[in-house]
């Protein structure tokens, strides 16, 4: 069972966060860590498994992520241009004792929003050409979030372009993103 999970910043400050509660992983947190959370980058993220304690590191990236909502899985998003994983394809889905379960491959890109920019640009889809720009496609975020039947999903959210939004499911087990359940503008 996967226990203690944490984001731990550049100064070694450690978040725990509370997997009971997924609608507000931080509702146990000094507002002084909550603060630290926020204004510092996450250098790596940890967890305790079988009395083992596991970090994920990678120098040159910031790293957060999350539990899969089966907690058999982390998912972890790294971001930086400096790391050895690297953007569009910056999630890896690790199993519990911190060996690499999949690394996730950006998908095609489904939302209205999404493809009017593609064409827009003229781009392929995945819009890869815009991976070597800062923002111009990658992973940001993973959090859980409730389907249409109230059951708890993984969603990561997709930037392209550094204003567009998709919100997916991700499927641990077989590591595709599936089925767009949201778009935005940031």
């Amino acid at each position: 069972m996967i226990s203690n999970f944490k984001y731990i910043n550049t100064k070694s400050t450690e978040v725990v966060l509370d997997l009971e509660n997924p609608t507000n992983f931080f509702h146990q947190i000094h507002s002084k860590q909550y603060q630290c959370y926020y204004e510092e980058r996450h250098s790596h993220i940890g967890w305790n498994y079988n009395n083992k304690e596991i970090i994920i590191s990678d120098t040159g990236s910031f790293i957060k992520g999350l539990p899969s909502v089966c907690k058999k899985f982390v998912i972890a998003i790294f971001q930086g241009k400096n790391g050895a994983v690297k953007n569009p394809n910056n999630i890896v889905i690790y199993n519990l004792d911190g060996t690499k379960h999949k690394q996730i491959v950006m998908p095609k890109l489904l939302s209205e929003l999404c493809l009017k920019r593609i064409d827009f640009h003229k781009e392929s889809n995945p819009p890869i050409e815009s991976a070597k720009y800062e923002d111009g496609l990658r992973f940001n975020h993973i959090n859980w979030k409730k389907n249409k039947q109230g059951v708890l999903i993984n969603v990561v959210t997709i930037v392209y372009d550094r204003d567009w939004l998709e919100f997916r499911v991700l499927n641990v087990n077989s590591g595709k993103v599936e089925g767009l359940v949201g778009q935005g503008k940031v």
